[in-house]
């Protein structure tokens, strides 16, 4: 029999407003990476995390936006069945069937078997794919049946299933069973006629076969061991589809509502009960075991597990109360008291937990305390309970008003205890009846010790100035020892109160290190400390010394109402902001609206929590045991990393960013707590946060490891989610920090001594001292970008980050994100709030290479950067000062793009504030010697060869070629022909230079320069993909490191990333 459904749970809603695609969803399915999917009728997919509902459609690869099912294969595919066909998702693309039978055809259900062929059906749809291929079985089917399944819209694919024996079951129009080889067709003779819309059909956690009528509302069959069960249902509705959940309860989606197994029957949700509307199509029970309601009016969640609420049936006036006891009894009866803030009169006060809900304990039964102050259960298993009216005991038969005992006659009570050794301790006020309400509230307090017939007063007041205050928490201690306070509702109070029969009595305040004076609960946990719950926060007394804890070491709210140590050890608090758990590392709140200000706690036998609130409501509260999910979003470091699988590299000075997010659907990843570390950094795991971004400057040059940790509202870790990050010093870098050093002012890099190069030495070095934007003009691979990091290198802010945009590798609607980031929600794939490169510069250089390539727009905005020092992100009114220097870069005539309406004037005066030309190499081949020198030992070290001097010959065609690639091709040249050199001499058919390329040679020159294996020229692009390949091919793939494909080329491993992505060089 299946377990009754909890039906006391919460319900929370989700629509458009929450950023779900569409209002009609159709289905919902968990992915492996924790995120839920819904479908939606009209606007595609929506994923959630929790969190934000990202959305996909036809524009983001999908087959079409009507999506009837999402179903995750056992390779971990999404598949997606849509109006015009199917497609799956690898968790980066879509990716379209296209094969005959499937392409363009509806597909309302998918199923994979266990032979993990994906079944596909719809209206006029029937078939599988194998991994390889589509198989369309309408045409078998056609060999005995006239006409396809589901032939007329609306009829449909309402379920597939296969049945312990391997059978595969249909729910279309009929009834339909495939054994592999044929098909059968159930027919109205044997009791299942063709229906006018199509069977639901659904598989149970033993295997069996269910389906129903969509529009036959009262049966439902079963199928199981070759034999057909009828069960009557009053569906209530017609019948969409049917589910099971991870704990086999069966779920059937009707137009009026859901039902659901309950014990021997079925039970019903509909919008009464928290349903946004009565057409269900769906239902998904998640790994935290909330339900998920997929209908046409949304999304609705039900947590019949952690959350219930209960009300008290108690006043039926208007009449404040709240919840100031729960007990649970050794009989396991769980007791609730409720007070007046301001004492006015509650006849029922009391109540008792039935196993459903609670009922009032009142006068009929003997019960007339009039406010429940104190309920306290002793060592006989005997309550008491204290009130206005007077002591009360309950002996498990029947409550009596105890009036002889420690001198308490006709007086109120507010506290009771009692000691190891059977003494009882009581906090009274003096209650005689002829007393009127004035006289009562100002009558003396006074705390007793009673054991036996003896008592002794160990407190009284009879000068009480609070007329609502009284005695709080009382507690013995282990050594004779009493501790309580006096609460007090006018904003003051005497701190904690300490009593011992040789110390007499002492009070604890502010002086004496206590974090405020007004207490409002006492514990004293297993340990031997004392916690003090007080307005202003948490401390806790080791006998010496105060410890304080405030909302600075995570407490939700520093107004505590009540404390309660667990059977774990661990400490949980009542506050106006909710309740707090903390494991002796970590305060974490539970955030819930159903659970407002906490003012009482209790862990009963079976390890729920009841927390009582001040608005006199009950809830029952379990702890999930189901680890939240770590997701690592993107790291920023020279550039920004989303696909974590690659490698991540920075530069030696940058700031490195790490950005994740914890996934669960209970607490809300703000909510959440994350622990962090940098391996090879940090020596241990650094303090909880509530921020999802962790921030490194200045890292050594070295490898590191990432890691962080999610957790979630009960304290549980998550799986710890890690990156690796390569901290290296740029190969040229290394070169430019000579700079500083040289008398010369350039470094080596620099590679040369012909007179244009020296002009362009001396004004970089006289501009570098400045402040004033630069722009380098020069045709591409001439050092654009070395001269910028060579300028960032020499200038004040050596010590800032040096951020790199190039204008032109980015869309036109990614340059403005890129450039001053965005908020989260800017634009449909702005799921997370990012920082721009403008930001990210701040205190360092800001290089914008290929400026020319700007949109107007973004142009737009630059020019105010340039001219005011202020920015906005995207989606933000919010205005930023930005504080880095800019330098561009442009191989394009700007000049020649504001005549062409192309480029903004007042910009490029702007940029143009100083101009610094790089020739090309052709204007300077007298550097070629030197250079290629240089490029040839840098590879040959690298490679572990040794080379002769290159020959007059090879100079002689070097100095011979024009270099539209400038240096930059150059460089790749001489690699290449050290990789492909076979002896110790390069020779001019090593260079790959064909002779139409070369002017004025040696004779026969065209003969040596042309090799058997020489093809036709080629663009530079296609030489440079080639080139790259060959020296991959020759590092066996190894991108950085000493002996690494980046270090050979000269290039940051960033760098050569990012030319693979332009090329298309993948590894196959």
């Amino acid at each position: 029999m299946i377990k009754p459904l909890n039906r006391t749970g919460t319900w929370r809603t989700y629509s458009i407003a929450d950023g779900l695609a569409g209002m009609r969803i159709e289905h919902i399915v968990e992915d492996s990476e924790g995120y839920l999917w819904f479908a939606t009728w009209d606007n595609g997919v929506s994923r959630f995390d929790g969190d934000e509902f990202r959305n996909f459609t036809r524009r983001d690869g999908l087959v079409n936006d009507r999506v009837y099912c999402v179903s995750q294969d056992s390779q971990n595919r999404l598949w997606f069945g849509t109006l015009n066909g199917v497609c799956w998702y690898d968790g980066t693309n879509f990716h379209h069937l296209e094969d005959d039978g499937i392409a363009g055809r509806a597909v309302q259900f998918i199923y994979e078997d266990s032979e993990g062929r994906i079944w596909c059906g719809g209206h006029r749809t029937l078939g599988y794919y194998d991994g390889t291929v589509f198989h369309d079985l309408i045409p078998l089917y056609l060999q005995h049946y006239e006409e396809p399944p589901s032939p007329q819209w609306p009829k449909q694919c309402r379920g597939i299933a296969q049945d312990p024996e391997g059978q595969i079951w249909f729910g279309f129009d009929y009834l339909i069973r495939f054994d592999g080889i044929s098909f059968r067709r159930y027919e109205k003779k044997e009791g299942f006629p063709q229906s006018k819309t199509s069977y639901a059909l659904g598989q149970d956690s033993a295997g069996k076969v269910w389906f129903g009528q969509r529009g036959h509302q009262n049966d439902l069959w079963c199928y199981t061991d070759g034999t057909f069960q009828a069960m009557q249902v009053n569906l209530g509705g017609g019948l969409r589809k049917i589910q099971s959940d991870g704990t086999g309860r069966m779920w059937l989606c009707t137009s009026e509502g859901v039902l659901y197994q309950d014990g021997d029957g079925f039970n019903r949700f509909t919008p009464a009960d928290g349903l946004p509307h009565r057409a269900v199509k769906a239902v998904f029970q998640d790994r935290e075991h909330q339900y998920w309601f997929a209908t046409w009016g949304g999304i609705a969640l039900y947590d019949a597990h952690s959350i219930s609420v209960f009300g008290l049936s108690g006043e039926s006036s208007n009449r404040v109360s709240e919840i100031s006891q729960i007990v649970q009894d050794s009989r396991g009866d769980i007791w609730v008291g409720s007070v007046s803030p301001v004492f006015n009169s509650l006849s029922k006060s009391g109540f008792r937990f039935n196993g459903e809900a609670f009922v009032c304990v009142g006068t009929e039964d003997g019960f007339d305390i009039n406010n429940c102050f104190a309920i306290y259960e002793d060592h006989d298993g005997c309550l008491w309970f204290g009130g206005i009216n007077g002591l009360f005991r309950y002996d498990g038969q029947k409550v009596e008003k105890i009036e002889t005992i420690a001198d308490l006659d006709g007086k109120s009570v507010s506290a009771i205890a009692q000691d190891s050794q059977g003494g009882f301790l009581f906090g009274h006020w003096e209650n005689e009846k002829e007393k009127s309400k004035r006289s009562l509230l100002v009558s003396a307090l006074k705390l007793v010790y009673q054991r036996g017939e003896q008592f002794q007063t160990i407190f009284e007041d009879n000068e009480k100035k609070d007329s609502f205050s009284r005695i709080g928490t009382v507690i013995p201690g282990r050594n004779r020892e009493v501790y309580f306070f006096l609460t007090c509702h006018n904003f003051s109070g005497k701190g904690l109160a300490h009593w011992h029969p040789e110390d007499k009595l002492k009070f604890y305040g502010v002086g004496d290190g206590l974090i405020d004076d007004r207490v409002t609960d006492l514990l004293l946990d297993r340990d031997g400390n004392l916690w003090i719950a007080t307005q202003g926060g948490l401390a806790c007394f080791d006998g010496r010394v105060f410890h304080n804890f405030t909302t600075a070491d995570g407490l939700p709210s520093n107004r505590i109402h009540c404390l309660l140590e667990d059977r774990k050890g661990h400490l949980w608090l009542g506050t106006d902001g909710g309740v707090a758990h903390y494991d002796g590392q970590h305060f974490q709140m539970i955030n819930s609206p159903h659970i407002g200000p906490v003012s009482q706690i209790l862990e009963d036998r079976d390890g729920n929590f009841w927390f009582g609130t001040v608005q006199n409501s009950l809830v029952r509260y379990r702890q999930q045991k189901n680890p939240p999910q770590i997701c690592l979003l993107q790291v920023i470091a020279d550039q920004i990393y989303e696909n974590l699988q690659e490698d991540i590299v920075s530069t030696a000075g940058q700031q490195v960013v790490f950005e994740y997010k914890g996934l669960s659907f209970s607490t809300h990843p703000r909510d959440m707590l994350y622990i962090y570390r940098l391996r090879g950094y940090d020596s241990d795991w650094q303090s909880a946060t509530r921020k999802m971004r962790a921030h490194y400057q200045d890292l050594s040059p070295g490898d590191y490891t990432f890691q962080v940790r999610a957790i979630d509202r009960d304290l549980n870790y998550s799986e710890i989610a890690q990156v690796q990050l390569s901290v290296e010093k740029d190969p040229r870098i290394s070169a430019l920090t000579s700079i500083i050093n040289n008398t010369d002012g350039i470094g080596k890099e620099f590679i040369g001594q012909s007179t244009a190069l020296h002009e362009f030495q001396i004004q970089l070095r006289k501009v570098a001292s400045t402040d004033l934007t630069v722009l380098f003009k020069g045709e591409t691979g001439v050092g654009k970008g070395l001269a910028a990091r060579a300028l960032h290198a020499l200038s004040a802010h050596r010590d800032g980050p040096f951020m790199q945009v190039n204008c032109g590798a980015l869309p036109e609607t990614l340059i403005d994100s890129e450039l001053f980031g965005h908020e989260k929600g800017a634009f449909t794939s702005a799921v997370v709030r990012r920082l721009g490169k403008v930001e990210l510069a701040k205190g360092g250089t800001l290089f914008l290479d290929e400026v020319g390539d700007m949109t107007l727009e973004t142009q737009t905005r630059m020019l105010r950067l340039l001219d005011e020092g202020t920015f906005e992100r995207i989606g933000s009114s919010e205005t930023l000062e930005a504080r880095t220097r800019i330098v561009a870069a442009t191989n394009r005539d700007l000049e020649e793009m504001i005549s062409a309406g192309t480029f903004r004037e007042d910009l490029y005066y702007r940029l143009n504030t100083f101009p610094i030309y790089l020739p090309p190499l052709r204007e300077r081949k007298e550097d070629i010697p030197d250079l290629s020198e240089f490029f040839k030992n840098r590879m040959a070290a690298h490679i572990g060869k040794q080379f002769a001097p290159l020959t007059s010959e090879v100079i002689e065609v070097l100095q011979s070629y024009d270099w539209p690639g400038n240096v930059r091709e150059l460089e790749h040249t001489i690699q290449r022909a050290v990789t492909v050199c076979n002896g110790l001499q390069i020779e001019v058919g090593d260079l790959g230079l064909y002779d139409s390329q070369i002017k004025g040679t040696v004779q026969d020159l065209k003969r040596r320069t042309l090799p058997d294996q020489a093809g036709e020229i080629m663009p530079l692009d296609e030489f440079e993909r080639d080139y790259i390949l060959k020296v991959l091919k020759a590092t066996k793939w190894k991108i950085k490191g000493a002996n690494g494909a980046a270090t050979l080329l000269g290039l940051p491993p960033s760098t050569l990333y990012t030319k693979m992505k332009k090329l298309g060089i993948k590894r196959l």
